[in-house]
C-alpha cells in the first residue's frame, strides 16, 4: 500500500478546525498516511486535540520553540517526513475520504515527467456558500505565473501532492510571512517541475477565515516588494494581473484608492481583468463598507435567482 506523509501546520487553531483536519487525513482509504502535525509555537496551544490522538500511533507532533511563520512550519514537517510521497494540509481545511487515493490513480494513469507536483481541484467554503475552483490546470504554453495572476487558477497547499524528495530540495522560503505557496510553486517551475491538476475537487478550503491563517497578515507594500523581486520571472501581463487581482484589495483596504484605480486601469488595459470587475473594486473602494457589503448580497441574490 501506497505511503504518504501528510504535514499539517498549525497556529492556534483548536478542535474544530484542527481536530478536524487530522481526521480529514486518518480517514483517508486505499493509502497508508502518517500525520505529521507542527505547531508553530502557538501561545494557545491545542492541548485538547493533542491528548485525543495522544494513542494514535500514525500522529506525531512537532512544537516550534519561537514561532516562525508557515514556510518554517511546513520545512520542519518536511524534513520529518518518512513516507515517499508528502501532501500539505493546512489546519483549517479537511479533505474527502478518498483524496489520496484519487490523487494516486491519477498519477498512475498518466504519462507524468520526471518532475512532477499534483494538484486536485477544489470545493470551496465562502460566506455565500460552496463554489469549486477550476478544472483547468497549467496550459503546456502557459508558465505557472501567467496561470495564477492572468487567468486567476488556483493551485491551493491542502490539495498538493509530490515526492518528498522534490519538496527536500525546494522547500518553502521561510523568510516570507506570507505568499509562500506562490513563492514555492513559481521556484517548483524553475527546478523544471510540471505542476499537474487534477480535476476533481477532493479538497475543501475554508475561505471564510482568511484572518485566522498562519500567514494572513495584510500588508500591500509587501506584495508589491514579492513581485518586484521576481520581475525578471514574470512579464508585464502577468504582473498586471497580479497587480490588479492580489494587490488592489488590499490597497483599498489601506485607503489608497489611487493606486488602486491606476492598477485596476492597468489590468484592464492588459487585458487581465474585466471592466465590471474593475468597476466592482472601484465601487468597493467609494462606497462605504456597509453599503458596498449590501450591494453584494443583492448581487448574490439575485445571480442566484
Amino acid at each position: 500500500m501506497t505511503q504518504v506523509s501528510v504535514v499539517i501546520p498549525t497556529y492556534n487553531r483548536g478542535e474544530e478546525t484542527l481536530g478536524r483536519a487530522i481526521d480529514s487525513a486518518l480517514a483517508q482509504v486505499g493509502v497508508e498516511v502518517e500525520v505529521i502535525v507542527v505547531d508553530d509555537a502557538s501561545p494557545q496551544p491545542a492541548d485538547e486535540v493533542r491528548a485525543r490522538f495522544a494513542q494514535e500511533p500514525r500522529v506525531r507532533w512537532i512544537v516550534h520553540e519561537q514561532n516562525q511563520g508557515g514556510g518554517a512550519a511546513r520545512n520542519t514537517g518536511i524534513d520529518a517526513a518518512r513516507a515517499p510521497l508528502l501532501a500539505l494540509l493546512d489546519s483549517d481545511d479537511w479533505w474527502h475520504e478518498d483524496k489520496l487515493l484519487k490523487n494516486l490513480e491519477f498519477i498512475g494513469g498518466a504519462a507524468l515527467p520526471e518532475r512532477w507536483c499534483l494538484f486536485n481541484s477544489l470545493h470551496i467554503y465562502t460566506p455565500f456558500g460552496v463554489k469549486e475552483s477550476m478544472t483547468e490546470g497549467v496550459r503546456e504554453d502557459e508558465s505557472v505565473a501567467s496561470y495564477l495572476f492572468v487567468r486567476r487558477g488556483q493551485l491551493q497547499t491542502s490539495a498538493l501532492v509530490l515526492p518528498t524528495v522534490l519538496a527536500r530540495e525546494v522547500r518553502f522560503d521561510p523568510t516570507l510571512p506570507r505568499l509562500q505557496d506562490w513563492d514555492f510553486y513559481l521556484r517548483l517551475e524553475a527546478h523544471g517541475v510540471m505542476l499537474l491538476l487534477q480535476p476533481e475537487p477532493r479538497s475543501c478550503y475554508d475561505a471564510r477565515a482568511e484572518s485566522g491563517r498562519i500567514s494572513s497578515r495584510r500588508d500591500p507594500d509587501f506584495l508589491i516588494q514579492w513581485i518586484e523581486a521576481r520581475a525578471s520571472a514574470c512579464d508585464a501581463r502577468e504582473r498586471a494581473g497580479y497587480m490588479a487581482n492580489k494587490v488592489v484589495p488590499e490597497l483599498i483596504e489601506r485607503g489608497r484608492r489611487v493606486e488602486a484605480a491606476v492598477h485596476l486601469a492597468r489590468g484592464v488595459a492588459f487585458g487581465v481583468l474585466a471592466p465590471r470587475m474593475a468597476l466592482i473594486e472601484l465601487l468597493r473602494a467609494t462606497l462605504p463598507a456597509g453599503s458596498f457589503d449590501a450591494l453584494r448580497r443583492l448581487n448574490q441574490a439575485t445571480r442566484r435567482a
